[in-house]
């Protein structure tokens, strides 16, 4: 059994890297994470860095998301 096959699972972004990768501006994806389309990977506190894990950008793609709107819009 390799564990190759989960490490795309352990992958984490910044704001940075998921505003480039849906094309929308930075500040778009701190509203998706104050609306909580988005999650974090830690608690959200000072000093602690924000990192967006693949499954939560996966799950937010698979729901509609478009151009910084919910599937719900």
């Amino acid at each position: 059994m390799s564990s190759a096959t989960s490490l795309p699972e352990l992958r984490a972004f910044s704001v940075t890297e998921v505003s480039e990768r849906l094309q929308i501006s930075q500040r778009a994806v701190w509203r998706l994470l104050a609306d909580g389309q988005l999650k974090t990977l830690f608690a959200r506190k000072p000093g602690v860095p924000v990192r967006i894990p693949a499954e939560s950008l996966r799950a937010l793609l698979a729901n509609g998301h478009r151009d910084g709107i919910g599937g719900d819009a």
